[in-house]
């Protein structure tokens, strides 16, 4: 993305200024001019089929379109597609798709598009190891796509309506775009228009959105969509107390990741509406298997047991937090305790005693962490100091959020520990909440296939009944901890905040700027 991308003249923003109105669906009772959003981390990238970054997904998830998508239920429900049909056989699915769907070109939407973007996906998609493994793909007619697997899946229709790294519909020009060099020319009701790194992505409402009137409302990414604004401007305010003060000010209408402090001071503003998300994010770490010391297993399992997990989290959110080892959150179908041994230990004595045993001679061990996360930025301050208590050489690199993705993706000799978060994916199912350490993710590098997780992620995907699927989760999520390629701190609270004057905007996953208008 060169430092100024603009979209050529037929994505030029069409001026209105009456409200938008619809045949059905949701009508927005007031149109603004524009909705400004204070962005805690700077995006990544526009490519969605090559981005796990959460900062990626707001922007993009508000004008990009799949073709199944998540209720705020986590039912599936209709985007692009009208309805979709399964074999008895359960090899074929057949998709129709809506017959009135525009890219912001103006170019109509086939299902030729749709099969480009899936090749393409399955070339290049982070997230393509759930659903690559098909036989072929058909546009019988334009309106008809066709997916044909060379093995029954279950688990199919949830992978493919996921939105940890969705499937999203580009025009077929895009096809053999490289990974980050797509267009971003999406089908929603909102449209791009820029994106000046470090300082702020532009969207403008796209006056030729036909919305699915068989709903009366958002819910998840699908239901009744509509922009009730001529704009979003959504800013990059890395540092929270600026967000803070021009939440204050007036100057932001949303911002997110509102400090616990301040929204304890604002909860009592009648100007302002403070929400808390619970179970938003689960902090983790990434171990690089390709870098001494943390290749070996003996020196990760030290540092496992050398962590206090509370201080460390009690000082990255202020107390909004709660340790639990399961990586999925309490109330859900999968929520299990497997591995709970490994899981804060707190032992300085066994991590010295795995120290000896793994050889260790005080090898600089790096900690990957950013500027843009205050919270990822105080868990490796505090981290490293309990690293260093054992007799562990810790060192913190701090970068901002996409140099961290860069130098983690490209340069694995440059770090150790590798500071993100899992928000999106624990809330969708259990093989999005682990997909980033299992292939092709792999961000912990591992030098080749584990047989015993791979074994346990395929039974996950492919056991055709739940209590076989959540037996193999269990297997999944003890192997990680018993290898260590991944350390879960525990499940973090997060707060958003919006002028009272901001009306509709229900916090989710990721921030939607949809059916959302100013009342002033």
């Amino acid at each position: 993305m060169n430092k100024k991308t603009l979209l050529s003249a037929a994505l030029a923003v069409t001026a209105a200024t009456a409200p938008a109105a619809y045949a059905g669906g949701f009508t927005c009772p007031k149109m603004a001019q524009q909705l400004v959003f204070a962005q805690e981390a700077e995006p990544t990238s526009m490519d969605m089929h090559f981005s796990t970054a959460v900062s990626t997904r707001e922007i993009t998830m508000n004008f990009m379109e799949v073709l199944i998508t998540r209720a705020e239920n986590n039912d599936i429900i209709p985007m692009l597609a009208d309805s979709w049909t399964e074999s008895p056989d359960h090899l074929t699915y057949t998709f129709k798709l809506r017959p009135n769907s525009t890219f912001h070109n103006g170019q109509k939407l086939t299902s030729n598009d749709v099969v480009a973007s899936y090749q393409r996906y399955i070339k290049i998609g982070l997230g393509a190891s759930t659903i690559s493994k098909v036989a072929g793909l058909e546009a019988p007619d334009p309106l008809t796509f066709v997916v044909k697997l060379d093995h029954p899946v279950p688990t199919y229709l949830d992978d493919l309506s996921s939105f940890l790294v969705p499937l999203v519909i580009y025009p077929a020009s895009e096809r053999d775009k490289p990974p980050g060099k797509s267009a971003p020319i999406g089908t929603g009701p909102w449209q791009f228009v820029e994106w000046i790194p470090d300082s702020h992505v532009t969207l403008a409402r796209y006056p030729g959105y036909q919305q699915r009137t068989e709903f009366d409302n958002l819910s998840g990414f699908g239901g009744a969509k509509a922009a009730c604004a001529e704009r979003v401007i959504a800013r990059s305010v890395k540092e929270p107390a600026a967000r803070v003060a021009g939440l204050e000010t007036g100057a932001f209408d949303v911002i997110e990741s509102l400090p616990t402090k301040d929204a304890q001071r604002l909860k009592s503003n009648n100007k302002l509406s403070i929400i808390e998300q619970k179970n938003f994010t689960m902090p983790v770490m990434i171990p690089n298997l390709k870098k001494a010391p943390t290749d070996r297993l003996e020196i990760r399992k030290a540092m496992q047991a050398a962590l206090d997990l509370d201080p460390i989290l009690d000082a990255a959110t202020d107390g909004a937090y709660a340790l639990q080892v399961s990586f999925q959150y309490p109330g859900t179908p999968y929520h299990i305790d497997a591995g709970k041994e490994f899981y804060n230990q707190h032992n300085a004595d066994l991590a010295k005693k795995l120290l000896k045993e793994g050889n260790y001679k005080g090898e600089e061990v790096v900690l990957l962490t950013n500027s843009d996360y205050d919270w990822m930025y105080t868990e490796g301050l505090v981290m490293a100091e309990q690293l260093k208590a054992v007799g562990i050489n810790a060192k913190l690199l701090v970068v901002d959020w996409p140099t961290s993705r860069d130098i983690r993706a490209n340069h694995p000799e440059q770090w150790n520990v590798y500071f993100t978060g899992w928000t999106t994916g624990p809330s969708i199912g259990p093989r999005d909440a682990v997909a980033d350490v299992v292939p092709p993710s792999n961000l912990q590098n591992l030098p080749q296939e584990d047989p015993v997780m791979m074994a346990a992620w395929n039974d996950l995907s492919n056991k055709p009944d739940m209590a076989g699927r959540l037996e193999a989760f269990g297997r999944l999520q003890r192997r990680l901890y018993d290898q260590v390629y991944v350390f879960k701190m525990g499940d973090m609270s997060r707060f958003t905040a919006t002028q009272a004057s901001v009306k509709n905007f229900v916090p989710y996953r990721i921030t939607r700027f949809y059916n959302v208008w100013l009342d002033k």
